[in-house]
This record gives structure tokens, sequence and C-alpha cells, in this order.
């Protein structure tokens, strides 16, 4: 079945866009002082190999945690990954997906592994424009799961 990409916040893309952009200056200035380039010469070499591999990295994760964050069913399960995290929740154990209509928020309800009787959440942030083919692919994953829509209540006259 098809992958179900996170849905960050236009806020996130741009916060992580500036970090990203920290990052890759900081990196060109470091290379600069290495091959000592104009004025540019470094004092403590080790220290700038050790600024370009650690912000390096530190690029590569960030776009990987925007890229990479995922919500899927396989074969057993439901995935819910983002960066190192992964989330696994067996099929027989989903309860109930919740959405609020208002918000866009969704939650995907299951029984916990070491209680039974105990519900616990993934919260299911995706476009709304994609909510409804997560919610069909849910339904073909697990037929028996109880899908609750929740909508504004109006003319409550308050």
């Amino acid at each position: 079945m098809k992958k179900y990409r996170f849905a960050f916040p236009k806020s996130a893309f741009v916060i992580y866009a500036l970090i990203i952009a920290a990052a890759v200056i900081s990196v060109v200035f470091s290379a600069l002082r290495l091959a000592e380039v104009g004025k540019y010469a470094s004092s403590i070499p080790a220290l700038d190999i050790v600024t370009i591999v650690a912000f390096g990295i530190f690029v590569l994760l960030l776009g990987y945690n925007l890229f990479g964050a995922f919500y899927a069913f396989e074969k057993s399960a439901f995935v819910s990954a983002q960066l190192f995290f992964r989330k696994r929740v067996q099929k027989e154990r989903i309860y109930k997906f919740i959405i609020d209509q208002e918000s866009g928020v969704a939650a995907l309800y299951y029984l916990d592994p070491a209680s039974p009787e105990t519900l616990l959440y993934v919260t299911v942030n995706i476009k709304r424009k994609e909510l409804d083919a997560f919610t069909e692919d849910l339904r073909r994953f697990k037929s028996d799961v109880l899908i609750e829509v929740r909508s504004a209540v109006s003319g409550s006259g308050e």
C-alpha cells in the first residue's frame, strides 16, 4: 500500500530552511579557513574539520526528517516513522480511527500490548486531501476498524 508523508506545517519548513542555511554557511566558512583562501586561515584545523562533519550530519538528519517521515500499512502492522523513531501497531490491536474535520487532526487508537484494556493512540498528521485515501487504505487493511468523523456543532446559540 501507499506511504503517506508526514505533513509538516509551513513554519517548520521555514525554520528547517533557516537552520540548514546557517549550517551550510558555517560549513563553507570552515572549508574556506581550511583551504586558507583569501584572508581566511584556520588556527585550529581540527575544529574546522569537526564543524564540517557535525553540520554535514546535522543537515542530512534534518533532510531525512523532513522527507523521510511517513505513515504506511505493511503486511501485519501500521507503521509511523519519523527520523529514527518507528512506531509499529499490530493489525489486531487497532481499535478505531478518529478524524476531526474542522482541524484536520486524526488519531489511530490501538490496544496497549502490555495492558489490553488501555487505549493508546498515534496522531496521524497528513494532508487533508489525502485523508480520505488514508481512511480507505485503513478500511482495506482492517475492515472491522471503527471510524469516527467529528465535525463542528453549528447553531448552538452561544
